[in-house]
């Protein structure tokens, strides 16, 4: 690939479909030994995080994860060696 052709953007990966950040904003992603752009990546900022945190509870509450008292202790003390 040739620095001077066009590359789609790439997006984030949030709630398990592919979006573009909330700024819309991109970076490059250079190829080191050739300087050659290979990608445009979606630059993520604070929105986005806030996005993909509140899909990640949603989803562990369908699932039902983390829903009784003490679960990641009983998980947790299982591998303790203390």
């Amino acid at each position: 690939m040739s620095g001077s052709e066009a590359v789609a953007p790439k997006r984030l990966l949030i709630g398990g479909q592919w979006v573009p950040a909330a700024s819309g904003k991109t970076f490059p992603s250079v190829n080191p030994s050739t300087g050659a752009v290979i990608a445009q990546l979606a630059e993520a900022g604070a929105a986005d995080a806030d996005r993909a945190v509140a899909a990640a509870r949603a989803r562990s509450r369908d699932r039902g994860v983390g829903s009784s008292r003490g679960s990641g202790r009983r998980c947790c003390g299982r591998w303790r060696t203390w």
